[in-house]
C-alpha cells in the first residue's frame, strides 16, 4: 500500500451506521456485528475545505475516503443545478441537480471515480461487481484511469451493459434479476479470491455519491428543507444523509433536511414497507420479477438495504412514497419542455414532488433539493425514454 493510501485510511475510522461498532482493520463494507452497512469518519471539516463546486472530486478530499491523487485521475466537472419552479406560483421553490451532464449522463459517474480511487489506496487490483446499467457504464469510463485494476462486470440477463468495454473490463451475463446477479457476483469473488465490490455497501460508492449534494447544497441560493431522489436500493438517501452531516458539521447547513424517496408503483418494495411502519421488508413487500418503466430502479428485493434506509429517512421525518407510471410520465414531458433531457429515474423523482405536497410532506415554504440523476443518453435512460436531445435554459 502507498504512503498516501496509509496516511488516507488511519485518518478514515469506519464505524456501523446502525449499531456504531467500530469497524476492525479488515473489515470495509458490512458490520460483522449487525450485517448493516458501515460509514467513514472523518476529523471535524473546516468550513473553508468544503470549496464551492468546480473541477476533480479532489476538492472533497477532506470528506472522502481516498487521496487526493487518486482522486483526481479522472477529471470531473460539477454539473449544473436548475431552478425548475419559483414560489411565484404558490408552491415550493424546486431546484433539480442535473447529474445527467456527467460524462456518461448519470450521477454513477463520481461514485465510480470514488469507489475505484478509494480500492486504488487500499491495494485492490482485481474486483467483481453488479449493476443495473448506469453504475456499469460509470465504471467502464472510471476504469479507463485506472488500468492497475481489472475488473469483471457479472449483469443480470436484460440488463444493460457498455457496449464498448475498455480492455481492463470483462462483461460476463448470469440469469436472474440485480439481486441474484449480485449472489453470483460474491460467489465468483470468493472462488477466485479477488474483492466483491459490494454494491449498496461499497464505502466507496456512497461517499462518491454524495459528492453531488455537496455541491447542489453548496450552490443553492436558500438551504434546502427537502431533498428528493429516486431509490432502488435507496444509495442515494444515504448520500444526502451525509452530504448533510459534513455540511451541518461545517456550520454550512442550518438544518437537515427531509429525506424523501420515491419508488415506481410496480416496483416499490421500500414505500411498501415503510408505509407499513416496518423496519424491514416483509415477504409481501418483496417482488419476485420487477417491471416497470424505470430499468435503472428495478430491484425487487432490498432486503440488505432497507433497514439502512428506513433509519435515516425516518430520522429526518421523511418518508418514501411509490409514484404511478402516468405522474412519471407527465413528469419527464414538463421536463423535456424545459429543455433538460432527464431519464425516467429523474422524472420519477419529480413527480414524487408532487406527491409529497399531496400527502402534506412538502409545503409551499418549502426549498426542495430534487437530484437528477441521470440524462436519457445513459446507459439505462437510453432503455426507458429514447434519446432526446434538448438544449437547457437557465442554468442557476
Amino acid at each position: 500500500m502507498s504512503p498516501s493510501a496509509t496516511s488516507r485510511s488511519t485518518r478514515v475510522a469506519l464505524v456501523c451506521g446502525s449499531c456504531g461498532r467500530p469497524a476492525g482493520g479488515d473489515e470495509w463494507s458490512r458490520c460483522p456485528a449487525c450485517g448493516r452497512a458501515l460509514e467513514a469518519r472523518y476529523p471535524r471539516t473546516p468550513a473553508g475545505r468544503l470549496r464551492a463546486p468546480g473541477t476533480g472530486l479532489e476538492r472533497y478530499a477532506a470528506v472522502l475516503p481516498a487521496s487526493e491523487g487518486a482522486l483526481a485521475r479522472a477529471p470531473l466537472e460539477s454539473t449544473p443545478l436548475w431552478e425548475l419552479t419559483t414560489r411565484a406560483g404558490g408552491g415550493p421553490r424546486v431546484f433539480g441537480k442535473d447529474e445527467g451532464a456527467n460524462p456518461t449522463g448519470s450521477a454513477k459517474d463520481p461514485l465510480a471515480v470514488t469507489a475505484l480511487a478509494c480500492l486504488l489506496d487500499r491495494g485492490v487490483r482485481e474486483l467483481v461487481f453488479t449493476s443495473t446499467g448506469n453504475t456499469a457504464a460509470s465504471f467502464a469510463w472510471a476504469l479507463e484511469h485506472f488500468p492497475e485494476i481489472s475488473a469483471t462486470l457479472l449483469a443480470a440477463d436484460g440488463f444493460p451493459v457498455p457496449a464498448d468495454p475498455p480492455a481492463n473490463l470483462g462483461i460476463v451475463r448470469v440469469p436472474g434479476d440485480y439481486a441474484a446477479a449480485h449472489q453470483h457476483a460474491r460467489r465468483a469473488a470468493r472462488a477466485r479470491g479477488v474483492h466483491c465490490e459490494e454494491g449498496f455497501f461499497s464505502v466507496g460508492r456512497r461517499e462518491g455519491l454524495k459528492t453531488a449534494y455537496l455541491d447542489a447544497m453548496l450552490t443553492m441560493p436558500d438551504a434546502p428543507t427537502v431533498v428528493v431522489q429516486s431509490i432502488s436500493s435507496g444509495m442515494g438517501l444515504l448520500a444526502a444523509d451525509r452530504a448533510v452531516d459534513h455540511l451541518v458539521d461545517a456550520g454550512i447547513l442550518p438544518v437537515r433536511p427531509r429525506l424523501i424517496g420515491v419508488q415506481q408503483a410496480t416496483c416499490a418494495p421500500m414505500a411498501s414497507a415503510f408505509a407499513a411502519g416496518s423496519p424491514v421488508i416483509r415477504t409481501q413487500d418483496r417482488i419476485a420479477d420487477p417491471t416497470g418503466i424505470c430499468v435503472a430502479t428495478l430491484l425487487g428485493d432490498p432486503t440488505p438495504s432497507y433497514p439502512d434506509v428506513r433509519r435515516v429517512v425516518a430520522a429526518s421525518d421523511g418518508a418514501i412514497v411509490a409514484v404511478p407510471d402516468a405522474a412519471a410520465i407527465a413528469a419527464r414531458s414538463t421536463l423535456v419542455a424545459a429543455g433538460l433531457d432527464p431519464c425516467m429515474a429523474s422524472a420519477m423523482a419529480v413527480a414524487g414532488v408532487d406527491e409529497g405536497r399531496a400527502r402534506g410532506l412538502i409545503t409551499q415554504d418549502d426549498c426542495v433539493l430534487v437530484m437528477l440523476s441521470g440524462a436519457s443518453r445513459s446507459t439505462a435512460g437510453s432503455m426507458e425514454a429514447g434519446a432526446l436531445r434538448h438544449p437547457p435554459r437557465g442554468k442557476t
